[in-house]
C-alpha cells in the first residue's frame, strides 16, 4: 500500500513571526499540506539562542537546527550546517520545498542531491527585495543564487519572474508558475467586526475601538525601506482630516523605534496602535475597514488575505501587484494627479509610487469617504445612492473579490505543490513515491571546497552588502 509522501519545507522565517509576509504564506502552506494527508515537516533557524530546537504546531512539527548569524561573514557556515543537518536527519523525505532562492535554497538544493530526492524553490520576494535584485548585492550572493538554480523546479509566482528567470540563465522547463491563492471567507459583518475589536481591545487597550470608528491596516516589517514609513509620514495628515480614525501598524523591525519617534512627535500616537507582531492575524483583519498595502511586499500572504477578507483596500500601484490580483497593467490609464482612473472599481484605490504625497492621499481619501459614509447613521441613504439601476443591488464591489476568490483558489496552491512534488519524486526514483530514498554520501569535492572558502570565495573576505537582510 501506498505511503503519503514526505515533504520538508524550508524557510528563513516561521512562527511566531507573523510580521514577516513569508513566515505566514509557509506556515499557510504547512497547513494546507497537512490538511490534505501529507507528512510535513519544516526547517527553519533560530533567531535567538534561547529558542527552542524543535517544536510542534498544528500538525507537523517544526526543526531549529542552527541559528541564523548576526553577522555576513557567518552565512557560509550557516548555509553548510544547514545543509548537512538535513543530509543526516532527511532519510525519510521523498522532496524538499524551499520558499526562496537565498541561503535555504542552496543548502536544500545541496541536500537533495546528496539525498537523491527533488528539490523545488521558490523565486521570492518583489522590487528591491527580490530574490533576483538581492543576488546583485555581492559575490556571495550571486553564488547562493546560481546553486539554487540547479533546484529541479522554480516556481515562479508572476510572468515578470518567470522572464526574469529565463534572463537570468534557468532552464525553462524547469520553471514553473505558480498562481496567486485565495482562501474563501466569509467577510466580516458587523457583529464579526464588533467581536472582534472586543477582543483585540481587551489584549491591548491601544486597540480598542468603538464600532463606529474607521479603522486602516498596515502589515509588514518595520524596516528603513518598508512601505510602512509612508503611513508614517502621512499620519498627521490622515489623523487630521480623520480624527475619529484609527490606524494599526502590525509588525516589528529595526525601523520600529524611529516610526514611534515620529508618531510621538507628529502629535498623533494616540490614534496609532503598534501591537507588535500576531501569531494569527483573523481577528486584525475582521476587525479593520481599511487595508493599506504600501509597497510590493506583503503579496503572498497580507495582499492575498485582505482580498480573503473582501476588504476596500488602498495599493501601490505596481507590476507585481497587479499581477498578484489580476489586474492587468495595460487597461487602466493613469490621471493627471498620479493615480491610476479604476472609478469603476470600488474594491482598490491604486496609487502612484511617487515623491509626492498626493497619490496616495487621494487613494485613501477615496476609500475612507465611503467608509465613513457607510459608518454615519444615514448609512441608508449612502447605499441606496450606490444601488445599480438595472440588477437593484449594491455595487460594494463584493462581485470583484468573489471572481478572483474562484478563479485562484488557494487550494490549486496547495495541489500544484503536492502534486509537483510527487511527480518528480516518482521520475527521481524511477518507481512510484511508496518507498523512500536511500541517501547517500556526496562526493563533490570542488563544490565542497567552493563552500569552505568565505562569502566574496576567499577565506576571510567580507561581503559589500549583506545577505542576513532583515525582511527576508
Amino acid at each position: 500500500m501506498n505511503r503519503p509522501i514526505r515533504i520538508l519545507l524550508m524557510g528563513r522565517h516561521f512562527w511566531p513571526h507573523g510580521s514577516h509576509d513569508s513566515a505566514m504564506a509557509l506556515l499557510r502552506l504547512a497547513s494546507g499540506l497537512a490538511r490534505q494527508g501529507i507528512h510535513v515537516e519544516v526547517v527553519t533557524p533560530k533567531h535567538s539562542t534561547s529558542w527552542t530546537p524543535r517544536c510542534r504546531w498544528d500538525r507537523f512539527s517544526v526543526h531549529r537546527p542552527v541559528t541564523l548569524p548576526r553577522r555576513d561573514w557567518g552565512y557560509a557556515r550557516y548555509t553548510r550546517q544547514l545543509s548537512s543537518w538535513i543530509t543526516q536527519h532527511g532519510s525519510h523525505f521523498d522532496a524538499i520545498v524551499v520558499d526562496s532562492m537565498r541561503e535555504e535554497a542552496s543548502a536544500g538544493v545541496d541536500a537533495a542531491s546528496a539525498l537523491q530526492i527533488p528539490c523545488i524553490v521558490t523565486d521570492a520576494g518583489s522590487d528591491w527585495n527580490a530574490d533576483h535584485q538581492w543576488a546583485t548585492r555581492s559575490r556571495w550572493n550571486q553564488k547562493v543564487y546560481r546553486s539554487a538554480m540547479q533546484a529541479d523546479r522554480i516556481l515562479a509566482p508572476t510572468a515578470d519572474s518567470h522572464r526574469r528567470l529565463i534572463v537570468d540563465g534557468c532552464p525553462a522547463d524547469a520553471i514553473v508558475r505558480r498562481a496567486a491563492g485565495f482562501t474563501s471567507l466569509c467577510p466580516a459583518n458587523a457583529v464579526r467586526r464588533r467581536e472582534a475589536r472586543t477582543s483585540l481591545g481587551l489584549a491591548n487597550l491601544d486597540m480598542a475601538a468603538d464600532p463606529d470608528v474607521p479603522v486602516a491596516l498596515c502589515i509588514g516589517s518595520m524596516t528603513h525601506h518598508s512601505g510602512m514609513l509612508l503611513a508614517v509620514e502621512n499620519a498627521f495628515w490622515m489623523i487630521g482630516r480623520y480624527p475619529r480614525m484609527r490606524l494599526w501598524m502590525i509588525g516589528d523591525g529595526p525601523a520600529r523605534d524611529l516610526m514611534h519617534q515620529d508618531l510621538k512627535a507628529n502629535g498623533v500616537r494616540h490614534a496609532v496602535a503598534m501591537p507588535g507582531s500576531f501569531a494569527c492575524l483573523d481577528d486584525v483583519f475582521a476587525a479593520a475597514d481599511l487595508y493599506l498595502q504600501l509597497d510590493s511586499q506583503g503579496g503572498d500572504y497580507f495582499l492575498p488575505m485582505a482580498v480573503s477578507h473582501a476588504m476596500p483596500m488602498v495599493v501601490c500601484d505596481s507590476t507585481d501587484n497587479r499581477q498578484r490580483l489580476g489586474v492587468a497593467p495595460e487597461i487602466h490609464a493613469v490621471t493627471a494627479s498620479g493615480i491610476p482612473d479604476d472609478t469603476d472599481q470600488e474594491s482598490i484605490a491604486w496609487f502612484a509610487s511617487t515623491e509626492s504625497q498626493k497619490p496616495f492621499r487621494q487613494a485613501f481619501k477615496q476609500q475612507m469617504n465611503r467608509i465613513v459614509a457607510s459608518l454615519s447613521p444615514d448609512k441608508e441613504s449612502a447605499v441606496s445612492d450606490r444601488r445599480n439601476d438595472a440588477g437593484g443591488h449594491v455595487s460594494d464591489g463584493r462581485d470583484w473579490y468573489r471572481q478572483i476568490i474562484r478563479r485562484h483558489p488557494y487550494q490549486a496552491v496547495v495541489d500544484q505543490v503536492a502534486d509537483l512534488a510527487g511527480q518528480l519524486c516518482a521520475d527521481r526514483t524511477g518507481r512510484s513515491s511508496a518507498s523512500a530514498p536511500t541517501p547517500q554520501q556526496r562526493s563533490t569535492g570542488a563544490d565542497v571546497e567552493s563552500r569552505r572558502d568565505g562569502p566574496n570565495g576567499n577565506s576571510g573576505g567580507t561581503v559589500t552588502s549583506g545577505s542576513g537582510d532583515v525582511t527576508r
